[in-house]
């Protein structure tokens, strides 16, 4: 298993994903509080944003994943 090639490049394309989901979340609903008014803390923000980033991580892998396997599969494998 830790020498095989296919495993190692499957890992890491399915890691792009998650990175790439949980940046869309994180920096949109940074981009979303520096153009509203708002009264909440940044610390407050930066819950908001990593929640974001991780439901939107987990969606976008579970949609990728969804085009190889059943849904339930890729939900758990995303999460």
């Amino acid at each position: 298993m830790w020498k095989c090639i296919h495993t190692w490049k499957r890992s890491s394309t399915n890691t792009l994903w998650c990175l790439i989901g949980c940046s869309i979340g994180d920096f949109g609903t940074i981009i979303f509080f520096q153009n509203i008014e708002y009264s909440l803390a940044d610390m407050n923000i930066m819950i908001i944003a990593t929640i974001n980033g991780l439901i939107t991580s987990v969606v976008l892998e579970t949609s990728v994943l969804y085009r190889t396997m059943e849904f339930r599969n890729a939900f758990k494998t995303a999460k």
